[in-house]
C-alpha cells in the first residue's frame, strides 16, 4: 500500500494524526495540500480550525469550525467540541455553553464536550451546575481525571500552557479529581 499524495482524505488524515502527536508544522502542510486537493472538504476545514487554534488563532479556528458546519450540515460531533473550545478559550462563555450543550446532547457520553462543558459552566460561576456535569463523568468512568484531558488542549508556547491552567482550574473547580 502506498500513500496517495494526490488524495486530499489522506492528506487530511495524515495532516490531523500528525497534530494530534504535536507535529504542527508538518500538520500545516499535509492540511494546506488537503485543502489544495478539495477546498470544499469540511474534515480538512475543521482539522485546520484546530491547526489554528493550536497556534492560538481561536477567532480563525472558530471561523474554520463554523465553515465545516455550513458545508456539513451532518457533522461529526467533535466540531463541535472543537468549536465549543475555541469559544471556550475566548472566554465567549454564552456560545461556547450553547455549542458544547448540543455536543452534548448528541453524543452524550463522550468525555471531552462532557469536560469542556463542566469547565465553562465553572467559567460561568454555575459551580453546582458544573459539579453534576462532573458527577456523570465519574459515574460513567470512575476514574476520571484532571490531567487526562489536556491531551486535546494541543499546541505549543505560552497560549498553550495558559490554557491548560484555565483549563485544569476550571475542571478543578466543578469536582473533577487530580
Amino acid at each position: 500500500m502506498a500513500f496517495d499524495h494526490d488524495d486530499s482524505k489522506s492528506q487530511y488524515l495524515l495532516g490531523f494524526l500528525l497534530q494530534l502527536n504535536g507535529r504542527l508544522d508538518e500538520a500545516n502542510t499535509h492540511l494546506q495540500r488537503a485543502l489544495h486537493l478539495n477546498p470544499n472538504d469540511a474534515d480538512s476545514i475543521a482539522a485546520t480550525g484546530m491547526h489554528a487554534h493550536a497556534r492560538g488563532r481561536s477567532d480563525d479556528a472558530i471561523n474554520c469550525y463554523l465553515k465545516a458546519i455550513r458545508l456539513n450540515p451532518y457533522h461529526p460531533v467533535w466540531y463541535l467540541w472543537h468549536l465549543g473550545f475555541a469559544y471556550y478559550n475566548q472566554k465567549s462563555d454564552d456560545k461556547a455553553l450553547e455549542v458544547l450543550q448540543e455536543a452534548n446532547s448528541r453524543h452524550p457520553t463522550f468525555m471531552f464536550p462532557r469536560r469542556a462543558l463542566a469547565a465553562t459552566l465553572a467559567q460561568l460561576g454555575r459551580i453546582d451546575d458544573a459539579s453534576a456535569v462532573i458527577e456523570r463523568i465519574i459515574a460513567d468512568q470512575p476514574g476520571a481525571r484532571i490531567s487526562q484531558g489536556n491531551v486535546y488542549v494541543i499546541g505549543s508556547g505560552s497560549h498553550r500552557d495558559i490554557w491548560s491552567q484555565h483549563w485544569e482550574a476550571d475542571l478543578r473547580k466543578a469536582g473533577l479529581p487530580e
